[in-house]
C-alpha cells in the first residue's frame, strides 16, 4: 500500500509540474495541442476529452504545444513557460 501512495504522489507532482507549463502557455498565448495524463498508449485504453488525453497508466504527464506559435513568442514568454513548471512545484 505505501508503494501505491508513493506512486500517486509522484504522479501528482508531475501533473502539477506539467499543469504549470500548460497554464503559463495559455496565459502568454501559446495554444496547447494536447495535455496527456498517463501513458499515451495503448490508444485503446486512453480517453480523449477535448485536448486532454487520459490513460489508466498514471506514470507520466506531458504537454504538447503548438511549435509554430511557440517560435513566434518573445524570449521572455518562452522563459515564463519554461519556469512555470518548477515554480508550480
Amino acid at each position: 500500500m505505501p508503494y501505491i501512495i508513493a506512486v500517486l504522489l509522484v504522479f501528482l507532482i508531475i501533473l502539477i509540474h506539467e499543469g504549470g507549463h500548460a497554464f503559463a502557455a495559455l496565459v502568454v498565448g501559446v495554444p496547447i495541442k494536447e495535455f496527456v495524463i498517463g501513458l499515451p498508449w495503448p490508444k485503446a485504453l486512453t480517453v480523449k476529452i477535448g485536448k486532454v488525453r487520459i490513460s489508466p497508466f498514471l506514470i507520466l504527464a506531458a504537454l504538447a504545444i503548438d511549435d509554430t506559435e511557440y517560435h513566434r513568442v518573445t524570449l521572455y514568454k518562452k522563459i515564463v513557460i519554461a519556469l512555470a513548471g518548477p515554480v508550480a512545484n
